[in-house]
Parts: C-alpha cells; structure tokens; sequence
C-alpha cells in the first residue's frame, strides 16, 4: 500500500514538474536573439576597442550566442554627452564614456573629479572597486542609466607651447583648453590658468592655430589625436583620474530578464581588469611617442605639489559641497585605509 501510495505521488508530480521544466526551456530556446549596441569613442584597436571585443565575446559565450554585441567605435554614435542621452532616452543600448560626461545626470559622479585624488593607479582601482565606488555605480539609476562598471581612461597631464612648467608660478597665463568639468576649468583657474572648455574634435586645431596654448589629457588621447605634434611641453601633474564609466540605458535594462542582466553585468565587471591593463600598457607606450616626437617632459618640482594643494583647497570645498559631505567624508576614509594598508 505504502509502495504505491509513493508510485501514484510521484508519477502525480512527474506530470507536474515536467510540462513546467519543458515549458520554461522551450521560452529560452524561443527567446529571440538581443542585440547589444555598445557605443565608445576610441578607436577599434585601442585599449578600450580591445575591451569592447573581449566583451562581447564573453558576452556572446555565456550567453550561448543569444545576446549579441555590435561595438560602435571612433565616436560613431557622437559625442558622450549624445551618447547618454540617446541611453537614457532608450536609443541606444550601452556607451562606455568618462564619468565627467555623467555628471550632468548624476551629480555625485563628481567625486572622480576632484583634484589629485589619487595617488596611484592600484590606489584608484581600489577605491572604484569599494562599498563607495559600487554605491556610486548603483545610484546611477536616478538617472535614467545603469551603471555597470568602470573602466580605466587614466590619470591627465598638462601639455602647452608656452613654457616647461614645474613649479606653481609656470602655470600662469596659460590659454588651457579642460574637459568640461567645473572641478578641471576652477582647479586651474586656482593655478593662474586661464581655463575654458572646447570640444575635443576642436582641440588639435586650436592648439595648432594658437587659440589655446595647451590642454590636458591622459597619454593615449593625446596620442590618438596626435596632440603631441602640435605641443611643445608636457608635465607629469597626474592631476586627475576620471575612469570610464559602461553605463547601460535603465529603459533598455528592464526589459531583459534578470538572467540576462547578470551575463552582462558580469562580463563588463570581469572585462574591467584586462581593460585596465591594456590602458596600462597604452599608456607607457604612448609616453614612449610622445619623447619620442621632440616633446620636453617634466615631472613637477619637489616640495610643487603640497604648493599645489594648498592653492585648491576651495576648489575640494566646492565639490565636497556638490557631491554631499557624507560621500566625500566615505571616499576620503576608503583612500586613507588603504594607504594605511599599503604602508
């Protein structure tokens, strides 16, 4: 009796479980191909087109093939700023562009910014990679976007044709053309710059027509757009990080399963550490060409950077105020811990 009570209960919830079971895998063979656009404005086989490609293919392996990246490069989709707004407005899919262009739609991003944050590049990865730096990512979907990962665009140095400059006083007078942050235009304001921003399509004529005098960009943008053939001077200031954030439009984002979500999500974080590696070695060999094309480069002199410092002290008070007192505060005790770490 007991041995076909059981036969009956299982035979009972085999017809259950199996349509079920069948059911749900004929919706994930059924399930349409998602075709991804990722739009970036470098290059195919810059380190950040490399880590576009890397991926998609992990993309496309855990996926079984289903979901489908198509990279758009060399800006093709248009300027960042068009770029997040076609995202957030549900046109395009995903952009990798610097956290600088997010601001406008979400303030706190700003944080990046700040002058001289970092120290060193393991210093900012381990700050990014924080509590901190993930609840930033998260709160990007006030904005309309979905904040993924970040990606490495590197550390910015000063290039001119006026003068070598290391000490505070070289800066003076200098027609500087700065990314379109508030934090970059004030810090060299602070300095005796005369800083505005341009559009960087602009950047290499007005250096060339003699507009500006100079401007400031990691090594490999300067390269790429072959800056360094119209400057004279570069100056090791390092004076800010401004990673790339791989944002994904949040109206796009809620129409995928929450399996799907994960594929992505985990390839763009996973990718992050070859991205950053590959922006490396772009990086040394872009300073390699950049002494190599006659430019004179200079480290700023001992005893410049606490100057420096203290010079920005109301431009770190105006982002503090802009990002909120409590982010900065949390930002400020993830960097001083790992510095005490790395003693």
């Amino acid at each position: 009796m007991k041995i076909t009570s059981c036969f009956f209960y299982i035979r009972a919830l085999t017809l259950i479980v199996c349509p079920l079971a069948n059911h749900a895998l004929a919706q994930t063979r059924e399930s349409p191909p998602v075709v991804i656009r990722v739009a970036q404005g470098l290059s195919e086989d810059s380190h950040l087109g490399r880590a576009v490609t890397l991926f998609a293919e992990r993309v496309a392996r855990d996926s079984a093939g289903r979901l489908t990246v198509k990279p758009i490069h060399n800006g093709q989709a248009g300027t960042d700023p068009k770029a997040m707004q076609d995202a957030i407005e549900g046109k395009l899919e995903i952009f990798v562009g610097s956290t600088t262009t997010i601001v406008p739609a979400y303030k706190p991003l700003a944080i990046w910014d700040t002058p001289f944050l970092f120290a060193n590049y393991a210093e900012a990865h381990a700050v990014l990679d924080s509590k901190v730096g993930q609840s930033l990512l998260q709160g990007v979907s006030e904005s309309g976007l979905v904040g993924l990962a970040y990606w490495e665009n590197g550390f910015r140095n000063m290039t001119n044709n006026l003068r070598p400059v290391t000490r505070v006083e070289d800066f003076a007078g200098i027609r500087l053309r700065t990314m379109p942050s508030e934090a970059a235009i004030n810090t060299f304001n602070r300095l005796g710059v005369d800083a505005k921003p341009l559009q960087f399509a602009e950047v290499r004529a007005a250096l060339q027509n003699g507009t500006f005098d100079g401007q400031e960009n990691p090594y490999p943008t300067i390269v790429s757009a072959k800056i360094h053939e119209v400057q004279k001077y570069l100056t090791v200031t390092n004076h800010m990080y401004t990673p790339y954030g791989v944002m994904a439009s949040r109206k796009w984002w809620l129409t995928l399963t929450a399996a799907d979500q994960k594929i992505i999500r985990d390839a763009a974080w996973d990718t992050r550490l070859f991205q950053r590696e590959e922006s490396r070695k772009a990086a040394d060999a872009a300073l390699v060409s950049i002494k190599a094309s006659g430019v004179k480069v200079d480290e700023l002199a001992i005893g410049e950077r606490s100057r420096i410092s203290h010079r920005l002290e109301k431009v770190n008070a105006v982002v503090a105020a802009n990002v909120g007192l409590p982010l900065w505060i949390e930002t400020h005790n993830q960097i001083y811990m790992y510095r005490s770490r790395a003693k």
